[in-house]
This record gives C-alpha cells, structure tokens and sequence, in this order.
C-alpha cells in the first residue's frame, strides 16, 4: 500500500494517488464511475494524466457510475460552487440561533 502526494488544489483539496495490492486505486474508482479527474489547470506537471482520462471515458462510455446520471449529473466542484453561499448563509444562522439559545 501507499499514498504518492501531488500537493492540493486550490489549497483545499489534496491531490494523491492511492496504491493497493500492486493496483491503482484512483484508476479503479475512475473505471467504477465514482470520480473524476480535476481540470488540466489543477493537476501537477509531472502526472500523466492519459491513463486515468482513458478511465474516465471508459466509464463515462459504458455508462458507470455518476455518469449514468446523463445531464443531472453535477459535479463535485460545480455544486461546491452553487451551494457555497447557501453553506455560508447556514453556518452563520445556526451560530445567531446557537447564540440565542444560550
């Protein structure tokens, strides 16, 4: 087993490739449908990025996983996006009420 780090996106996501058994994890999890890769912008140099973008196309082919969503699917980072401020708007209600209820 071991983890390779790539350093993190946007200082908030850390980029690693995960190894098990002699098997990439990241290709497997790609290959089920259950992730995607980041942009080409995010990802690190020294990646090559054709064996997992030939997994993801594989899955999004068959279809696996997420993408048998079709046209509902969203993804990690856009939904991060829309509901950022809706999470923001939360955190700050729940701490006025939890304030009140002191």
């Amino acid at each position: 087993m071991g983890i390779n780090g790539y350093g993190y996106i946007d200082n908030v996501i850390l980029l690693a490739e995960i190894l098990c058994d002699g098997e990439n994890i990241n290709l497997k999890m790609l290959e089920a449908g259950l992730a995607e890769i980041p942009k080409e912008g995010d990802l690190p140099k020294n990646l090559n990025r054709t064996p997992y973008l030939e997994a993801e196309g594989r899955a999004k082919a068959a279809p696996e996983g997420m993408w048998t969503l079709g046209s509902d699917y969203v993804s990690p980072a856009k939904w991060r996006e829309t509901h950022r401020s809706k999470s923001a708007a939360a955190m700050i209600l729940y701490g006025i009420l939890e304030e009140g209820a002191k």
